[in-house]
C-alpha cells in the first residue's frame, strides 16, 4: 500500500467512514442488550430504516438508496448496514473500485476492532 492509500485509509478511519462502522455498532449492540429475542439480521433490518427515515436525502442521494434497495433488498448484518450507509450517503463507489475497496475495508477493519465477529 502506497503512503497516500495509507493516509487516505487513516483519514477514513477518523473520519465519516469510521463515524458509521462506530455509531451503528453502538446502536446495534444496544439493540442487542434491549430486545435479546432478535436476530441479527431483524436489528440491522431496523436500523437501516430508521436512519433513513430520520434523514432528509437529497436527490441523488434517494436514488443511491432506491438502487441499493433495487439491488439488495433490506441489509441483514451489520458490515451490510454500514456499507449501505456509506453507498447511499458517502457515495462510495463513484471514485472508482480501488477507493470503493478501500473503503470497505475501513468499515471491515473498524467493525472487527470494536469487537463485531466476522461472518
Amino acid at each position: 500500500m502506497s503512503l497516500g492509500e495509507c493516509i487516505m485509509k487513516w483519514i477514513a478511519k477518523k473520519g465519516a467512514l469510521g463515524g458509521v462502522a462506530r455509531s451503528q455498532y453502538v446502536k446495534f449492540t444496544r439493540a442487542q442488550k434491549e430486545n435479546p429475542n432478535l436476530s441479527e439480521s431483524e436489528i440491522c433490518q431496523t436500523l437501516f430504516k430508521s436512519r433513513f427515515s430520520r434523514i432528509n436525502l437529497t436527490r441523488k442521494e434517494r436514488e443511491r438508496f432506491d438502487l441499493f434497495l433495487e439491488y439488495n433488498g433490506l441489509p441483514t448484518t451489520l458490515r451490510d448496514v454500514c456499507q449501505a450507509i456509506a453507498d447511499v450517503e458517502l457515495n462510495i463507489h463513484s471514485s472508482g473500485s480501488k477507493h470503493a475497496i478501500l473503503a470497505v475495508g475501513v468499515l471491515y477493519e473498524e467493525l472487527e476492532r470494536l469487537g463485531y465477529q466476522k461472518e
